[in-house]
């Protein structure tokens, strides 16, 4: 079977290159040895971290969620810090939960103008907890009717494929 990876070069300016392949060390070779592109002009490039997955789409999908995070979120990953990476996802509009803020805040500035990504969590993290009322009011439907209709409209976030489902219920 053959593997793909993402990678993350740190770069002699101090810099952050990140790319997809699927042979890790011709790659390596081909960008210490290149003459043009963004690594020419910052070597030498050191390999910071690298992922392999199981399919090409799987490697870009990540490699696009890497190229929108902050430096402190690709240091996190660097570093292996999942936990960090999970805190630094949450944002303006995306509040941080509570089981999460034991440690200090985490710097908002990233997110000026820019939406929290979601295709992240939404795939790469364990989702969260919800909380379940004791009871559920009886006007509140607890099944959806066989007769309700379901359609996908697909979305595009970040340059991925996403997609939301929604459900139209029958009117009682």
């Amino acid at each position: 079977m053959r593997s793909f990876y993402v990678y993350l070069l740190r770069c002699a300016d101090g810099s952050y290159y990140c790319g997809h392949t699927d042979d890790i060390e011709a790659r390596m070779q081909q960008l210490h040895s290149g003459d043009s592109g963004y690594t020419a002009t910052r070597k030498p490039v050191n390999l910071s971290w690298q992922g392999e997955f199981e399919t090409l789409a799987g490697a870009i999908a990540f490699e696009q969620q890497i190229k929108g995070w902050s430096r402190a979120k690709k240091d996190s990953l660097v570093r292996g810090d999942w936990s960090a990476i999970q805190r630094q996802s949450w944002g303006m509009k995306n509040p941080l939960p509570a089981h999460l803020a034991e440690d200090p805040p985490i710097p908002q500035g990233e997110l000026s103008g820019s939406k929290p990504s979601q295709v992240f969590a939404s795939h790469f993290l364990e989702p969260v907890p919800a909380s379940v009322p004791a009871s559920i009011p009886a006007s509140i439907p607890t099944s959806i009717p066989t007769s309700a209709s379901a359609s996908v409209h697909p979305e595009v976030s970040k340059g991925l494929n996403a997609q939301r489902a929604s459900v139209t219920l029958p009117d009682s």
